[in-house]
């Protein structure tokens, strides 16, 4: 990372030295997923009366928030745009930390709404309820709280949330952190308008209230879209 970003970004490297590798959590990531191929997934019990929670459950039908678990989910309600020209997955220097951050701020301003308030959603990895990153993930907004388990028990996610504003450029670290896979995944919900902001190392999942809103935001950001048939 250049300079310029070095020092705004000193917790971002500490968090990788504490939290698994890249490499172990995409590795957990895929085997939980291959697991649950051909089925969907469902919140095995929501953590006290959580309003976060609730809504959550009541926007999103009980799904995982989780991007990677929500396109099996919400397949017609989900779009894809890459963090960078060429669909290259991780920034190297300013200027494309620049275009990156362009790109993730500008979709999901479209997708969250301006200024509205949104659900911040964590997950780790295992059977741990207490949240133990508060120093080194790049957060806004307060200390997360334990919301939701799965039901998987050979390879459980434990799903932390904090209900946030979003603002244009207020998260930008976190999106530098998950541009450079240190955060695991983490998304922003608008349960109001029941739409989905999921930044992750090459770019970020969105979802939508309907087909036919991915439809009009394909033509919005139809440079930044994925060639391949699949969207990925």
């Amino acid at each position: 990372m250049p300079s310029k970003w070095a020092g705004k970004y000193t917790n971002i490297r500490v968090f990788q030295q504490k939290a698994d590798s890249g490499l172990e959590i995409y590795g957990k990531i895929a085997t939980f997923a291959r697991r649950q191929m051909g089925r969907l997934i469902h919140v095995s019990r929501l953590m006290g009366s959580s309003l976060l929670a609730q809504s959550w459950k009541c926007a999103f039908e009980g799904a995982l928030p989780a991007g990677f678990l929500l396109r099996q989910h919400f397949p017609n309600r989900w779009l894809r745009v890459h963090s960078l020209p060429e669909a290259k997955r991780y920034p190297s220097c300013a200027t494309e930390y620049e275009e990156m951050l362009n790109r993730h701020n500008t979709v999901a301003a479209y997708v969250l709404g301006e200024g509205s308030k949104c659900s911040l959603f964590v997950a780790r990895f295992g059977e741990s309820r207490e949240w133990s990153d508060a120093a080194l993930l790049p957060l806004v907004g307060g200390m997360p709280s334990h919301l939701i388990a799965s039901e998987d028990r050979d390879e459980p996610i434990q799903f932390f949330g904090l209900q946030v504003t979003w603002h244009q450029s207020a998260f930008d670290k976190l999106i530098c952190a998950a541009a450079d896979d240190q955060t695991g995944p983490v998304l922003f919900a608008n349960t109001a308008m029941q739409t989905i902001y999921a930044p992750y190392d090459g770019g970020a999942d969105l979802f939508f209230s309907s087909p036919t809103a991915v439809e009009v935001a394909k033509s919005e950001f139809r440079p930044w879209l994925s060639a391949r048939e699949d969207g990925l």
